[in-house]
């Protein structure tokens, strides 16, 4: 009699474009594009165009897939931007996206909170690691996937850091204002900063900071 095989795991895979290769990097970013597609386009009818300028940054972030065998459930990604954040996200968005941006009203929502952050006053040079487009597909939400990532996401950029000798002073991330966030966030430490504006469709966001020592 043959043994059950054993129940598959939820496994966190990262990958960026300058350490991993090039046909696994499509690979995987394929699985990213289906869950956002499916949770920012299609249920949360973010337009087609502004999923496009999110992509147009995606070379320049560290991504994150959850998957369960070959199937994905859930992803983010991460990056590191230096203050002033203003100005860095609006560099990046330049050279991403192309002469035809328009950085100062793209910014906003690529980096939603980002005059927050500004009004912040951290030194100029300082660095934050900025956590967005965490998303999971519907049929997996409360069954610990969007933790599991956040849990990964910490631990990848304080590798990151220590590794790269790059001090980064805390983990930002913008969340829509609600109690389940609030509470999947502050279990990992997270506290609201600053004060809060009007995310992607208007909705009420805040940033959430994770400070590291």
């Amino acid at each position: 009699m043959s043994s059950a095989a054993a129940p598959c795991t939820l496994h966190a895979c990262f990958y960026d474009s300058s350490s991993t290769e090039q046909r696994e990097w499509e690979k995987l970013h394929a699985l990213v594009r289906i869950i956002r597609r499916r949770v920012f386009t299609e249920e949360l009818k973010q337009a087609v165009t502004s999923a496009e300028l999110v992509a147009a940054t995606d070379a320049g972030a560290r991504h994150v897939v959850a998957v369960v065998g070959h199937a994905p459930q859930g992803a983010a990604r991460w990056r590191v931007i230096a203050a002033p954040f203003a100005h860095s996200a609006s560099t990046a968005i330049a050279s991403a996206a192309g002469p035809a941006a328009s950085p100062a009203s793209i910014a906003p929502l690529l980096c939603p909170g980002i005059a927050a952050l500004d009004a912040l006053g951290m030194a100029a040079g300082q660095r934050i690691a900025y956590l967005d487009r965490l998303c999971v597909l519907p049929r997996h939400r409360r069954q610990g996937v969007a933790a599991h990532v956040l849990q990964k996401i910490v631990a990848d950029v304080s590798t990151f850091a220590t590794s790269g000798g790059l001090p980064i002073s805390a983990i930002v991330a913008p969340c829509p204002q609600n109690a389940a966030l609030d509470a999947l966030f502050g279990a990992l430490g997270f506290r609201p900063i600053g004060k809060p504006f009007a995310g992607v469709g208007g909705v009420a966001t805040r940033l959430l900071a994770l400070e590291r020592s």
